[in-house]
């Protein structure tokens, strides 16, 4: 990269340092206060290479014990990832390096992995990319670049907002993959592990984008309530440039206090209120309970949706939703319908999604019979009430993420507590 390191020693580290940018060795933290928050509040960028387990509980995340031999890109608007390709993720040679590799006996297959999580126990870390991943949090501030686990839920590489700096942690083992002697003539290790670290630098190098220090100002009922969900502080004094505007189907805002609030510096993202999006210029069909909608398609380079994957827009349980069509000029429409979103000339955007993160929870709270093993209807019990809930868990959180991802992208940022990333 053409680039002279300033190499500043473990921590604590030196504060005089003026980088803009810096990496932190592996196997080097000791707790998440040795990370430069201050710093990082202030616009620094950290990349944070492989720790270990415990360091990374610290930082609020869970861990998810397994050994992926395959993961999948998430983040197709960085021009640094733009040359990454499905190969390129999958079945590095050699093992992960750990801090404190578990034996398996005597046996000649590796490092055993438990089985703590939905996952089969393993025998050895061949050709994995990583010994284990970070459960991706449904908090807002967080986009993964690079997932897989369970559902495509746990981050290998993943982006955490702070204020105006950022943190890129990653859990991919390329040590001892990187063919760093290669100017010696020795060979490359393994390509696709060198290919990829490379782009993770590269994206670090890449010119910051906006920050992400904006307040979410909910508006109705319904927008406190998801803001709460998300566990986010909210404004109270009414809309100020640097706010979000979250609007729930009971917000009360005019399409002209859109606009205002657009104009004035604002970003707004608009869930499930049909009055707003008629009045925006859509066409709204009307969602039909019956339909069996258990998926929609994204463009997965289109940078209002970055980071969004298709574990977010695949349901466990139908989905029907108020399908939005016949774009105004200026709007673009994607996911089926599902999202809609314009960046006006003054800088600002606005996002309509007609996902409800609440409609399955609800309705299902809602219910005064059910069906049982006869066929009679009888009424509802807690017992029955809370098995249906658990059912479709999964696919609240999923649109629970949605609507976090999409705050995250209008530029709200995490807490700024290193322990503020508690995944549900």
């Amino acid at each position: 990269f053409d680039v002279q390191p300033e190499v500043i020693g473990p921590p604590p580290y030196n504060t005089l340092c003026t980088a803009k940018t810096r990496v932190i060795e592996p196997f080097t933290l000791k707790g998440a206060a040795d990370l430069p928050w201050e710093e990082i509040r202030n616009g620094l960028r950290v990349l944070v290479l492989p720790q270990s387990a415990e360091v990374m509980k610290s930082l609020g995340f869970e861990i998810e014990e397994v050994a992926p031999r395959q993961l999948c890109l998430r983040d197709f608007v960085s021009p640094a990832f733009a040359k990454l390709d499905e190969d390129d993720l999958r079945e590095w040679y050699g093992q992960p390096r750990t801090e404190q590799p578990a034996k398996c006996g005597d046996e000649p297959y590796g490092n055993f992995v438990k089985a703590k999580g939905p996952q089969a126990p393993r025998w050895n870390y061949n050709n994995a990319l990583c010994g284990f991943l970070l459960r991706t949090p449904d908090s807002v501030g967080y986009l993964p670049v690079i997932e897989g686990g369970f559902d495509g839920n746990a981050s290998a590489v993943i982006r955490r907002f702070v204020g105006k700096g950022e943190i890129i942690f990653s859990t991919l083992s390329t040590i001892d993959r990187l063919g760093l002697n290669e100017l010696k003539g020795a060979p490359v290790r393994d390509p696709s592990a060198r290919k990829t670290q490379i782009a993770i630098c590269d994206d670090l190098l890449q010119p910051a984008g906006p920050v992400h220090v904006r307040k979410v100002y909910p508006s109705g009922d319904y927008a406190v309530r998801l803001a709460k969900s998300l566990g986010l502080p909210t404004l109270e004094m009414g809309i100020l440039p640097t706010s979000v505007v979250l609007c729930g189907p009971d917000s009360e805002l005019s399409v002209n206090d859109i606009v205002s609030a657009v104009s004035r510096g604002s970003n707004v993202l608009i869930v499930d209120n049909r009055r707003l999006a008629e009045g925006l210029g859509f066409k709204v069909a009307e969602a039909d309970p019956s339909a069996a909608v258990y998926r929609v398609n994204a463009d997965p380079a289109n940078p209002d949706l970055r980071s969004i994957g298709r574990n977010l827009l695949r349901f466990r349980a139908s989905c029907p939703f108020a399908c939005l069509s016949d774009a105004p000029k200026g709007w673009t429409i994607d996911a089926d319908g599902m999202f809609a979103s314009r960046t006006y000339r003054e800088g600002g955007k606005v996002f309509i999604a007609q996902l409800d993160p609440f409609r399955l929870e609800d309705a299902i709270k809602a219910e005064k019979t059910y069906v049982n093993e006869k066929g009679k209807s009888v009424p509802m019990t807690d017992k029955v009430r809370k098995e249906n809930l658990r059912r479709v868990d999964l696919t609240i959180t999923r649109h629970r993420q949605f609507v976090a991802r999409l705050l995250t992208l209008l530029g709200v940022g995490s807490g700024d507590g290193p322990l503020y990333s508690a995944s549900r």
